[in-house]
């Protein structure tokens, strides 16, 4: 993102803390604390926590269904963008419903394929994991459409993708296995589609 789009972001969400990767700028978060995740230190120190979930006792306050789970900005084509807060609820009840709605079962294999700044991401994830199924993860370079996609397709024996109109018209008709379930969103799909 823009330095300045990440500035507005940081500003307006108000993070205690902007977790980030080696080699990616987060420009002025204004004070926040930052955690580089894969920062050999932090490696360390995650590696040592406990591997059981965090009792209530444990936090703050209790977790609740209705509390935030995160904030996602939307593309500020109105001039700025603007902060959506998505609720634990709401994850719960969205991957819930797209994992019953597309047939994700403990046998699937989901194709991640939204960037993780994009809600689909959040989709695509949680489904699989709701259902029990695999999350298959590729490289940036073997999603873009055209050969590399269609053979990770293949090769990992993806039940479910999630497409963008383009992408898909970029695909040669054979592209996508039969078995594969295809999910079309992202934009408005064309007349010649």
């Amino acid at each position: 993102y823009p330095a300045e789009r990440m500035a507005f972001m940081v500003a307006d969400a108000a993070p205690v803390v902007v977790l980030t990767l080696d080699g990616v700028d987060v420009g002025d978060v204004g004070g926040t604390d930052v955690v580089v995740l894969d920062e050999p230190a932090v490696i360390r120190q995650v590696a040592r926590q406990s591997a059981t979930d965090v009792a209530d006792g444990e936090r703050g306050v209790p977790l609740r269904v209705e509390h935030p789970a995160y904030v996602i900005y939307t593309s500020g084509s109105t001039g700025r963008p603007k902060g959506v807060v998505v609720t634990h609820h709401g994850i719960a009840h969205m991957t819930t419903s797209q994992g019953d709605g597309f047939a994700i079962k403990a046998d699937s294999r989901v194709l991640q394929m939204a960037s993780p700044s994009f809600d689909a991401a959040i989709a695509e994830i949680g489904a699989a994991f709701v259902s029990g199924a695999a999350l298959v993860l590729a490289s940036a370079d073997e999603l873009l459409p055209g050969p590399n996609l269609v053979r990770v397709l293949a090769d990992q024996k993806v039940t479910h993708v999630t497409l963008t109109p383009a992408a898909l018209a970029a695909l040669p008709s054979d592209g996508i296995p039969a078995s594969t379930t295809l999910i079309v969103a992202g934009e408005a799909i064309g007349e010649d589609a």
